[in-house]
C-alpha cells in the first residue's frame, strides 16, 4: 500500500496490508478497539504523519527482522495508565523508539506526554530535575520526576540500578522504573468521532496517570543480552500486547537457553508514601511461563543497601499475566544452579510473540493498576467464563486460541504468614508432564532471601511453584528459615482447577501428626535456624481411621434447565458439599467447569450463550458420589 489517505473517525474494523503502509504528509490514521496489521513496514514520512492507537488499538507487524520503521519524522502515538502515585514505581518498557534512522532507536521520558482534547496534539511532560523529588500532573500539565528513572541490567545488587534521568538511554526492550504523579488530570482526551467520551475516556484521579507514548514504533527481532546468575529489566516492546508464555519458553534451540522461564513483576504497597529507601513496601510476584501460574509478591521492607529485611505486612494482589500489555515492564532472570543450566546469550523478543489482547482481567492481560480505559466490549464480559476456550486471538505465530483452553493449570495455592507480619504464597502445580525435582515449571521466589520465609527446597534454593504430575501419595519437603524464633501460620488458601484431593495436611515427620491445613489454618513456633527435612505437605492423614462409607442423600439434589432465565439451575435442598461441577455437549466437549461449589442449597450458571442442543451436567460431592444428568438448552420466544 503506498498511500494513506485521512481517516476521519475511529476505525471500528480490523484490517491488514499486504506491504508497507505508508502515512502521508497532513494525514493521520486512528485505530480505536481493533488493530491494523502491517507485514511491512510502517512510514511516517514527516511530523505531520501519525498513527493513534485509542481504546486499546493495537499495531501488529509481520517483517521477520530487523525493524524498517524509520523513514520519516512522524510518530505513533498510544496511551497506557500508571497506577502509582509520586511516591511509587512502575516498571515499564516503551512501544515507540526515537524518530532517527535504523528503526528501534533509544527511548527517553521527554517522549512522553499528557494527552490534550484536541484532535492530534499532546502536551509533552516537563522533566522534573534530579534534584525534584515528585511529578505531578494538573489539567494537561504534565510533569516526570527524572530523579527515579533507572534501568537494570545483567545486574544482582540493588546498588547494580543504572541511573537514566532524561536521557534517551533505554535501548529498544530495556525496561525502566518510573515513579507517578501527585494531582489529577482532568483533560479527557479525544478517541474518535462519535464516540461516547464521557464512557470510554474519563479524567484521571492521582495515582491513576495516563500517558502519550510517541515515537517510532519498535517492530521485528529486539535482542536483550543475558549474562549467567543475574537480572535484568525488560519488558514487552512492542505497540501492542505480547503473549509472555510464549517468550518465556521460546527462548535458544533448546528452548529456555538464557531465561529460567520466569517474568518477576513489582508490586509496590500502595500505603506507603514516602521516598525514603527504608519505608519502602514491595516485592516481586513470579509467573511462571511453563505452568501459566502467577504467585503474588510478598511484600519486603529494605535496609539502606537495599536488601530485603522482611515485610512488616501483607502480600501483592493476583494479576492475570499471560497476555502483556503495551507498557508492561518485568524482570528476567538468568540461573546457573545446578539443573537450570542456563548459558549466557540474547534473550529473543519478536513479532512471532505479538497478539492482538484487549486489557482486563477476562482477557487474561493486566497491567498493575487499579482502573482501565474503556477497550472491552460488552460482548466479551457476558457469559465469559474463567474455565472457557481463548476463542480468536489475531497473532503473528498463526497458533488457534480458539482450540486451547484458559482453564488454569490445575494448583493449590497455599498462604503462610510469616512472623514480620508479611504473607508467603507458594503454588503446588500439576501437569501431565512435569518431573519430580526440578523443571521449567519450577520457579524461584522473587524477593532477595528474607530473613523470615517458608519455600520450597529445591537446588539448594527457596522456590514458590512446585509442579509435578499428580499423586494422591506425593509428599511436598517445605523449608523454613527464619534468623530468631518466629510464628508461622499457615493455610490452603485456594484450590483453583482442581479437585483430586479433599484433604490437605502438613506433616509434622519428628512428631509423625498431621496438621489440616485446607479447613482450617495451623500454627507453628520453630527456633531460629533453617529446616528442610522435619515437614512436608500431603493429601493424606496416614494416622486417620479408616471410616465406613457414608451414603449421601443425592435423591434431594434436582438439576434442570430453566429455558425461560436461560440458567442451569441446581437445587440441593440437604446442602450436600459438592465438589465440583461439569458441563459438556453431547461431542463431549468442556462448556463449563466449577470446582469446591461448596454446600449451597441452590446455584445458578448461566446458560444465555450457549446453543440449542442436548447438555450433560456431571455432579461430584466430596465423597466421590457422581450424579449425571442430561439437560436441554432452547431459545424461547
Amino acid at each position: 500500500m503506498k498511500k494513506l489517505y485521512p481517516v476521519l473517525g475511529i476505525l471500528f474494523l480490523s484490517f491488514s496490508l499486504k506491504a508497507q503502509m505508508y502515512v502521508s504528509p497532513n494525514t493521520y490514521m486512528y485505530v480505536g478497539d481493533q488493530y491494523v496489521y502491517v507485514t511491512g513496514n510502517v512510514n511516517l514520512n514527516a511530523t505531520t504523519s501519525n498513527i493513534y492507537l485509542r481504546r486499546d488499538g493495537q499495531l501488529l507487524q509481520g517483517t521477520a527482522a530487523v525493524n524498517g520503521n524509520n523513514i520519516g519524522a512522524g510518530a505513533l502515538s498510544v496511551y497506557q495508565e500508571g497506577s502509582v502515585n509520586n511516591f511509587q514505581y512502575n516498571y515499564w518498557c516503551s512501544p515507540v523508539g526515537g524518530a532517527t534512522a535504523g528503526g528501534n532507536q533509544p527511548f527517553g521520558i521527554t517522549q512522553i506526554g499528557v494527552p490534550n482534547v484536541n484532535l492530534n496534539l499532546t502536551s509533552f511532560a516537563a522533566n522534573t530535575p534530579v534534584t525534584g523529588f515528585d511529578g505531578t500532573s494538573s489539567n494537561g500539565a504534565l510533569s516526570i520526576s527524572s530523579r527515579w528513572i533507572y534501568k537494570f541490567a545483567n545486574s544482582t545488587l540493588y546498588a547494580q540500578w543504572a541511573y537514566v534521568g532524561s536521557a534517551a538511554a533505554m535501548s529498544a526492550g530495556q525496561g525502566f522504573t518510573m515513579k507517578g504523579t501527585s494531582g489529577a488530570d482532568a483533560i479527557i482526551p479525544y478517541t474518535g468521532a462519535g464516540a461516547n467520551r464521557s464512557a470510554i475516556a474519563t479524567a484521571k484521579a492521582s495515582g491513576n496517570q495516563r500517558y502519550d507514548f510517541r515515537g517510532i514504533p519498535n517492530d521485528g527481532t529486539i535482542l536483550i543480552p543475558m549474562i549467567v546468575d543475574t537480572k535484568t529489566l525488560t519488558g514487552n516492546p512492542y505497540p501492542s500486547a505480547i503473549d509472555l508464555q510464549d517468550l518465556l519458553v521460546d527462548n535458544g534451540p533448546a528452548g529456555l537457553d538464557v531465561c529460567d522461564g520466569t517474568a518477576l513483576f513489582w508490586e509496590h504497597d500502595k500505603s506507603v508514601n514516602s521516598h525514603l529507601l527504608a519505608a519502602y513496601r514491595g516485592g516481586y510476584g513470579v509467573y511462571n511461563g511453563a505452568s501459566n501460574t502467577y504467585t503474588a509478591a510478598t511484600y519486603q521492607a529494605p535496609n539502606v543497601l537495599g536488601m530485603p529485611t522482611g515485610g512488616p505486612t501483607g502480600s501483592g494482589n493476583a494479576f492475570e499475566r499471560r497476555f502483556s500489555p503495551i507498557g508492561q515492564g518485568f524482570m528476567i532472570r538468568n540461573s546457573s544452579l545446578a539443573g537450570i543450566t542456563n548459558v549466557a546469550g540474547n534473550f529473543v523478543i519478536n513479532n512471532t510473540h505479538r497478539v492482538f489482547r484487549r486489557e482486563g482481567i477476562v482477557n487474561n492481560s493486566e497491567f498493575a493498576r487499579a482502573n482501565q480505559e474503556g477497550g472491552e466490549n460488552a460482548s466479551e464480559k457476558t457469559g465469559t467464563d474463567r474455565y472457557g476456550y481463548y476463542g480468536d486471538i489475531p497473532n503473528l505465530r498463526g497458533k488457534d486460541y480458539s482450540k486451547i483452553s484458559k482453564a488454569p493449570t490445575p494448583h493449590i495455592m497455599v498462604h503462610t504468614m510469616l512472623s514480620t507480619g508479611a504473607i508467603r504464597q507458594m503454588a503446588l502445580v500439576f501437569m501431565p508432564n512435569a518431573i519430580e525435582g526440578y523443571d521449567p515449571a519450577d520457579s524461584m521466589t522473587g524477593e532477595g532471601s528474607l530473613p523470615v520465609d517458608v519455600y520450597f527446597p529445591m537446588l539448594n534454593s527457596q522456590f514458590v511453584h512446585n509442579a509435578n504430575k499428580f499423586n494422591i501419595e506425593n509428599k511436598y519437603p517445605l523449608g523454613f528459615k527464619n534468623d530468631v524464633e518466629s510464628k508461622f501460620i499457615m493455610r490452603v488458601a485456594e484450590f483453583v482447577n482442581f479437585d483430586k484431593v479433599s484433604e490437605v495436611f502438613l506433616h509434622d515427620k519428628e512428631l509423625d501428626t498431621y496438621h489440616d491445613i485446607k479447613n482450617t489454618q495451623f500454627e507453628l513456633t520453630l527456633p531460629a535456624g533453617i529446616n528442610t527435612t522435619r515437614y512436608e505437605i500431603t493429601f493424606k492423614d496416614n494416622k486417620k481411621p479408616v471410616q465406613g462409607e457414608y451414603v449421601e442423600p443425592v435423591a434431594n439434589l434436582n438439576v434442570f434447565q430453566n429455558n425461560t432465565s436461560s440458567m442451569l439451575t441446581i437445587k440441593n435442598p440437604s446442602q450436600l458439599d459438592l465438589r465440583s461441577l461439569s458441563l459438556f455437549d453431547v461431542t463431549g466437549k468442556s462448556i463449563l467447569s466449577k470446582t469446591n461449589l461448596g454446600k449451597n442449597d441452590s446455584y445458578e450458571f448461566s446458560t444465555a450463550n450457549l446453543s440449542d442442543g442436548v447438555y450433560i451436567v456431571k455432579l461430584i460431592t466430596s465423597t466421590n458420589q457422581e450424579i449425571t444428568k442430561k439437560v436441554s438448552v432452547s431459545k424461547l420466544n
